[in-house]
């Protein structure tokens, strides 16, 4: 499948990379070069045959888009992509007016991007942005953190060698209330309530679908086939939740896994059907 990413969002003005006090000298006859930077959340890595993050952030349609950008994806969660600039000083003095002006956030597209697809570097990562007077959604923050879902377990199933999968019934809510920051609350969720031992965090877990629940899908003639289901009032909501759980000895060398203590693996017993230890199980996968 081919890479996705979200709509760019200004990560660096122009005037933030210019020398500015060049003006003072000359305000008229000065042209100050500087660099534009733009960021883009992927929203999914795609696989190795299909379209690369670096393909895909070329063709998205953004403002003033010089003809051969320079793209760069970091496996991170980002694409960001850098273009030249020039200001005279007239034009400095104007971009230094710039204010912020979140009346047009909705009508821009600016906020929260939400969390990035798990990439290969096992990283996540989400962008808040902002709209300001110069009509452009401009990044306020940005924070990652660590994941091991998706593009990350593909590109080495030895990084999470458990998926744990859950059923959740939620009972009294409908499906049109639910939305992506719905799946950030479930996975904030499931990993407090987590024993901290497991190492489990919010990136871990990913909510694979959601439906509208009905309690008859339920019963035993259900499963049978022999009673038609949905035909009653949704009871509320149903989600299928994947829960990774990456081995501990990600970053160890194979010379520290004899060091280990067994006892600190026993929390791991009732996740496994394999007939192999953690430990076995992560040796295995270092010596391959």
């Amino acid at each position: 499948s081919d890479c996705q990413v979200k709509e760019p969002v200004l990560s660096q003005s122009c005037i933030d990379s210019v020398d500015k006090p060049l003006c003072k000298l000359n305000q008229t006859n000065v042209v100050l070069l500087g660099t534009e930077k733009w960021a883009a959340v992927v929203k999914d890595p795609g696989t190795r045959l299909g379209k690369l993050c670096t393909t895909a952030a070329q063709e998205m349609e953004v403002k003033d888009q010089y003809r051969d950008p320079v793209v760069t994806c970091n496996s991170m969660g980002v694409c960001e992509e850098e273009r030249p600039c020039q200001l005279t000083c007239p034009q400095v003095q104007r971009a230094s007016q710039i204010v912020k002006n979140i009346r047009d956030n909705s009508r821009l597209k600016c906020g929260d991007s939400l969390w990035s697809a798990c990439d290969r570097m096992c990283v996540q990562t989400r962008m808040i942005s902002a709209a300001f007077s110069d009509g452009k959604c401009h990044e306020i923050t940005r924070e990652s953190r660590p994941c091991h879902i998706d593009a990350c377990a593909r590109e080495d199933p030895c990084r999470a060698p458990y998926s744990v999968r859950l059923v959740l019934g939620l009972g009294g809510l409908e499906l049109g209330q639910w939305s992506a920051k719905s799946e950030i609350a479930i996975s904030t969720s499931i990993s407090n309530a987590m024993d901290k031992n497991l190492g489990v965090g919010p990136g871990d877990i990913a909510v694979r679908l959601a439906r509208s629940w009905f309690l008859d899908e339920d019963s035993p003639d259900a499963a049978a086939g022999t009673h038609p289901t949905g035909k009653t009032k949704a009871h509320g909501l149903k989600a299928i939740v994947d829960v990774a759980i990456a081995s501990k000895r990600e970053n160890a060398s194979i010379a520290d896994e004899t060091t280990e203590n067994d006892e600190h693996w026993r929390i791991w017993g009732n996740l496994t059907q394999l007939g192999e230890t953690p430990n076995e199980i992560d040796k295995r996968c270092f010596d391959e």
